[in-house]
């Protein structure tokens, strides 16, 4: 089953619903990024990137471990049985963390010279 767009958008839409509800204005979540991805064993899978801005002390593992759970039973529901990989960054954190996501690890380098030169 490929991951469709609808399902990563339904995805999107309920994280922050979720998200929403348990912290009720108290801490907010801008953006929330939803990608497909393909984890170590060659399954597909969600990441989720969530960005808080507001108070880290605030930012309840309890409530984040209900908004998980409650986030498996509605893709579930759609059929999608993997558990999704969530992050949360803070806001000032974000900027850092999306330049380093975005290099090219070295390790892989030495991989494409080995396979341009065959």
């Amino acid at each position: 089953m490929a991951i469709s767009e609808n399902l990563l958008q339904t995805t999107r839409a309920s994280m922050r619903e979720l998200l929403d509800r348990a912290f009720e204005g108290k801490i907010t979540f801008e953006p929330i990024d939803v990608e497909p991805r393909v984890d170590h064993d060659g399954e597909e899978n969600i990441g989720i990137v969530v960005v808080f801005h507001g108070d880290e002390g605030l930012l309840d593992p309890r409530k984040l471990n209900l908004v998980s759970s409650q986030l498996g039973t509605v893709l579930d529901d759609l059929g999608f049985h993997n558990v999704p990989v969530e992050s949360y960054i803070a806001e000032d954190e974000y900027p850092e963390w999306r330049r380093l996501n975005s290099l090219r690890a070295p390790w892989l380098e030495d991989e494409d010279e080995l396979a341009t030169s065959h």
